[in-house]
């Protein structure tokens, strides 16, 4: 039996064409290797492209009163790491996830909400904290 082993670089030529919805589309490319050819089928199939993203979100006294931020995008499930002053928070101990006009919500709890403790200190955030986020969408 023979194994037919990949580059990752020659995964990444595999970009026929763009389809008129902007998808790649990648409908009977081929990898050829030495005397091996793989025909990809030619049903119709996209490659999903992921961007990741970045934000430093510094908060005012309406974020704080409200006890939420919305993010720039709709983010990928289970994505998110948020961090204030270097310190890592936990969705669903920290702060929950929701979806408002087509973006995500972080809603503070927990130990960042108004009058959060960690360790029987004051925690919670206020108002020029600034809340660093990292995910995928």
């Amino acid at each position: 039996m023979r194994i037919l082993r990949l580059s990752f670089l020659a995964l990444l030529t595999l970009v026929p064409f763009a389809h008129a919805s902007g998808t790649r589309v990648l409908d009977g490319a081929q990898i050829t290797n030495g005397s091996a050819t793989i025909t990809l089928p030619t049903t119709t199939g996209t490659l999903a492209l992921t961007t990741f993203n970045k934000e430093n979100l510094t908060l005012n006294g309406t974020d704080i009163s409200n006890q939420f931020k919305d993010l720039a995008q709709l983010i990928t499930p289970n994505s998110l790491t948020v961090s204030v002053l270097g310190v890592i928070y936990y969705e669903g101990l920290d702060y929950t996830l929701s979806t408002v006009s087509l973006v995500t919500r972080v809603t503070f709890a927990g130990a960042l909400a108004t009058g959060g403790t960690t360790s029987g200190v004051s925690s919670e955030l206020i108002s020029g904290d600034i809340l660093r986020v990292q995910y995928k969408y």
